[in-house]
């Protein structure tokens, strides 16, 4: 009463199979790492964009040097701030998540 089991559930290549639970659980742990690196990078940006606009010498515009993750260098005039960009003095807006570095 031996069955065979239909093509569909065939395992064809049994030749991978030591190192899969591994080498899946391990990249895990690498994309993780990379996420929380990025977090704290966001965190100290959010942390200079906030004593740029708790400076003394702040008005209603600042003017920063950013550098953003393209590798692009901009002078901007900075107006105001949201969670998630900052605005700049023609009205456009500078996705927080894309500076490396505010000056």
């Amino acid at each position: 009463m031996e069955k065979k089991l239909p093509n569909v559930y065939v395992n064809n290549s049994a030749e991978n199979v030591n190192g899969n639970n591994k080498s899946v659980y391990y990249s895990f742990l690498d994309n993780k790492k990379k996420n929380v690196n990025k977090k704290y990078n966001s965190i100290d940006i959010r942390n200079k964009i906030n004593e740029i606009f708790n400076r003394s010498e702040y008005n209603y515009k600042a003017k920063v040097n950013i550098i953003y993750s393209n590798g692009e260098e901009k002078e901007e005039i900075i107006v105001s701030k949201n969670y998630d960009y900052l605005l700049n003095i023609k009205g456009e807006r500078i996705l927080i998540d894309n500076i490396i570095d505010i000056n």
